[in-house]
């Protein structure tokens, strides 16, 4: 009788994921234009990045941390989606919290500059098993952290 239940539920689950319900977004929309890709900072870019945060903490602003931010960053883009079609799902950029315990003369970003924007400043949380959308600010502006 066990196996006849867990045989409907693998049925019904497969059901469920064929039809796209509580299905996960693992592709990028069809039309975007990457603005910031943090696989191509360089070392030097991601320890200032760093030291900005960790500005009062120097144990977090360390050789070994700054290899873990960098690899963290390969993950970042910020995108411009050229058409209305947003990602179905996507949180606010306002509902993240700022990492400004060791340097709190940090201000929150209103504007995006790509060359200027440091994603270290926000509690992101790099490790993803999916594509993660944050908005900006209603804007067609996207930070997509990629799995």
């Amino acid at each position: 009788m066990k196996i006849l239940n867990l045989g409907k539920t693998v049925i019904f689950f497969l059901f469920l994921s064929l039809a796209g319900i509580g299905s996960t977004q693992n592709s990028l929309p069809d039309s975007y234009e990457i603005i910031f890709d943090g696989s191509q900072l360089s070392e030097q870019r991601v320890q200032e990045m760093s030291a900005e945060v960790f500005a009062n903490c120097p144990q977090y602003n360390n050789a070994e941390l700054v290899a873990i931010f960098r690899n963290d960053l390969t993950h970042f883009r910020i995108i411009i989606i050229t058409h209305d079609e947003f990602p179905k799902s996507y949180r606010d950029f306002s509902s993240f919290s700022m990492k400004n315990k060791c340097n709190p003369s940090m201000v929150r970003d209103v504007n995006i500059d790509p060359k200027q924007f440091n994603p270290l400043k926000y509690h992101f949380g790099f490790n993803r098993n999916e594509i993660t959308y944050i908005r900006f600010d209603e804007s067609n502006l996207f930070f997509v952290i990629l799995p």
